[in-house]
């Protein structure tokens, strides 16, 4: 039993904080933390208490229940610090771990030298998520617990980019060339929202490809950029690969549609969230095609 558990399973009352301004792995690590306590002990009560933080990490389980008020007067049986290490850092919520009977904290920065209560640190780990990964017991890893801890590595590791495999992934994964950034402006500034703005769709043309001494591949990272987009559930990207004939990827965020059968009934394939297929009509009749098409699904 690690000392995460030996801890978790002495408190009947347990806060959790991290510091100011939480980015990913804060959050990732706090979170999993909550999570990871009452799937092993529903009948604990667990708080974390940190200030707001962006709405995009809303995905989180348990983000929701954060608690950004110091007003209560609360005295915990544990209070445990999540990717910091003093009071500077954790500024208003340090009481309930000044606090409370015992103390814990986990952390990856090599510049905490806490004395006075039990400390975990991993200078060499990536993050705090991958600390915490380590103290937790296999079996109480469920998906909600896997995601935030998934998410606070990718943060902190600029998703394994800082790091000593920075070089091979930059040059293999996210490195584009100059001509790439300038086609890329094209596709978004011709970019249509369809299907009352779930659907976004652009194209691009091989003559402009060959104006910009780029190469078929170079398309690659259109339509991938086209579903970052926030609030799109779907993305569809049309280059013509013949006279009115249109090569269509597709790349979506959402469960609501299968890419590979919408494809396939279209005489292509592919993978449930990213296939292709081929239309044979004039360019500007492409996106009334599209929304009819997708109306059942995403609506009108």
């Amino acid at each position: 039993m690690s000392i995460l558990d030996e801890k978790i399973k002495k408190a009947n009352t347990i806060s959790i904080m991290g510091h100011i301004n939480p980015d990913g792995d804060c959050l990732g690590s706090t979170l999993a933390l909550y999570n990871y306590i009452l799937k092993k002990k529903k009948k604990k009560t667990v708080k974390v208490y940190l200030m707001e933080a962006q709405k995009k990490f809303s995905v989180l389980n348990g983000f929701d229940k954060i608690c950004h008020t110091n007003s209560d007067a609360t005295v915990y049986d544990l209070g445990i610090i999540c990717d910091c290490s003093t009071e500077d850092r954790v500024k208003d919520y340090y009481k309930y771990f000044d606090t409370a009977q015992d103390k814990f904290i986990v952390d990856h920065h090599a510049s905490s030298n806490r004395t006075d209560c039990d400390v975990v640190i991993e200078p060499t780990a990536a993050a705090t998520c991958q600390v915490m990964f380590d103290l937790m017991d296999d079996k109480y890893i469920d998906k909600r617990v896997a995601e935030c801890l998934y998410v606070g590595l990718a943060h902190d590791s600029g998703v394994f980019r800082y790091s000593s495999f920075t070089e091979l992934l930059d040059d293999t994964l996210f490195k584009e060339k100059f001509n790439q950034k300038l086609l890329l402006a094209k596709v978004y500034e011709r970019a249509k929202f369809l299907c009352k703005g779930k659907v976004l769709y652009s194209y691009a043309l091989m003559s402009e490809l060959k104006d910009l001494n780029l190469e078929k591949g170079d398309l690659d990272l259109c339509v991938p950029n086209l579903r970052q987009t926030e609030g799109v559930s779907l993305a569809l990207f049309a280059y013509d690969v013949a006279n009115n004939v249109y090569k269509i990827s597709m790349r979506s965020n959402t469960d609501k549609i299968d890419c590979s059968v919408f494809a396939k009934e279209r005489g292509g394939g592919g993978h449930e969230r990213a296939a292709g297929f081929t239309v044979n009509m004039e360019l500007d009749k492409i996106p009334e095609y599209i929304e009819k098409e997708l109306k059942e699904i995403f609506g009108d």
